[in-house]
Formats: structure tokens, sequence, C-alpha cells
């Protein structure tokens, strides 16, 4: 796994099991990285669990996480607007998708000032 530069230690959850709670993208242009996802046939869904929010309440705008292959710039399969609280999301990914990929967990939320917790992702 890796991250962009603009991620600090202190966002990183030392006790997380399986990724639950690992990451903290709050800043546009954050990302994560997995290396080598194998996508099978057929798969046509992405489950997400995360939130997000602006970090002053009185602000009201989407936040949106966008899940691209083999680069942070890379080709988008799938876009995700968070709730505030934490939940379990799919939505549909590009179809056609096979092989080995690099996967990257984009935020591009337009506004820099907000709060993701981001815990963990699914092809089915």
């Amino acid at each position: 796994e890796t991250e962009s530069g603009d991620m600090e230690a202190s966002m990183i959850d030392a006790y997380s099991v399986r990724g639950s709670r690992q990451r903290n993208l709050g800043k546009s242009g954050s990302y994560l990285g997995y290396a080598e996802v194998a996508f099978q046939s057929g798969l046509s869904t992405l489950r997400i669990q995360a939130s997000g929010r602006p970090s002053d309440s009185r602000q009201n705008f989407p936040v949106r996480l966008e899940i691209r292959l083999d680069g942070p710039t890379g080709v988008s399969i799938a876009t995700v607007d968070l709730a505030a609280e934490v939940a379990t999301i799919e939505v549909p990914i590009s179809s056609g998708v096979t092989g080995l990929h690099d996967v990257y967990i984009v935020n591009v939320t337009e506004d820099e000032w907000h709060l993701i917790d981001f815990r963990w992702f699914q092809f089915e």
C-alpha cells in the first residue's frame, strides 16, 4: 500500500485490523494505493465503508472519492459520495475491468477542508 506525501503518520491507526479506520484522507488530492489487485471477470460493484463531511458544520458540499486504476491520475472506475456518518456504500464500477491493476482511492473533493474516515473497500 502506498500513500501520497501529505498524509502524516498521526493519521494512521496502528491498531487497525484489515484496514479498518486505517487512514484519514482529509486533503483534496490525497490518495491510497493498493498494488496488484486481481480483477476477475464479472465484477460490477464496489462496496466501501467510509464517511466524509466538511470540517466546519456550517459548510455543505459533497465529500467525494474516486477509485482509479494504475495511478492517482489513472482511469476512474467508480465515484463515491460519502455520508456524514460511517456507512457501507455500494456503487457500480466500469464494466470490463479484468486482470491485475493497482487501485488508487483518490480524494477528489473540491473544498480542501473536510474530514474522511476511510475503513475498507471490496469489489464484487
